[in-house]
């Protein structure tokens, strides 16, 4: 069973760090030293905080304090490759007893991937906004089943709304329309609910 349970540990697909009370790093799998570039010795010299960047939240000891405090703790942190280079992990940091010594046991994976990919749609959404201000084009979204609403930000400056308050309910998008062109609205979002069928109206 230990043989096992050890195989599964050292061959998972995540990081698995294993450090003392004071942040030295005891023990580690082979995932993390893939990940870090660092040897299993050298690994036995380091300390948690050395693998983050010096700037990474929450710092070290304050999620190290708080562990302790609740026993574990969920965060995102940037990391340091034995070369310099950087990389964003997810990590899940519980305390384990070990014949009555506290460990700290984190589980990390690598979210460089996710991180990129938010940034890029992060950098989309400010082209696409900037482009609909100058256009002078808002957009608008309804999600039918669970009911939620988006604008952009330039539907909010054209209908005068403030972008800190919710964005308003369907019917409350609806009671902006002249009755004439309400109707018409609701008709265009039938056709594109149930048929597919796109539109386009000019509506007061």
């Amino acid at each position: 069973l230990y043989k096992r349970l050890d195989n599964l540990a050292r061959h998972a697909n995540d990081i698995i760090l294993l450090s003392d009370g004071d942040g030295r790093i005891v023990d580690v799998n082979e995932r993390a030293i893939e990940a870090y570039g660092y040897g299993r010795s050298e690994f036995s010299r380091l300390y948690i905080a050395d693998l983050r960047a010096p700037e990474s939240e929450p710092s070290f000891y304050e999620a190290q304090e708080r562990i302790l405090k609740i026993g574990g703790m969920r965060f995102e942190s940037e990391h340091v490759h034995k070369d310099g280079s950087r990389f964003w992990v997810e990590s899940s940091v519980r305390v384990i007893d070990i014949d009555g010594e506290k460990y700290f046991q984190n589980i990390a994976r690598d979210i460089s991937g996710r991180k990129q990919a938010e940034a890029m749609l992060r950098d989309r959404e400010r082209r696409l906004s900037e482009a609909q201000r100058l256009a002078k084009l808002g957009s608008w979204s309804w999600d039918v089943a669970s009911g939620d609403v988006y604008w952009s930000e330039e539907l909010f400056r054209i209908f005068g709304y403030d972008q800190k308050l919710p964005v308003p309910a369907y019917e409350e998008y609806l009671a902006m329309y002249q009755p004439g062109s309400r109707v018409m609205f609701e008709l265009g979002v039938d056709q594109a609910r149930y048929a597919g069928q796109a539109n386009e109206f000019d509506l007061e």
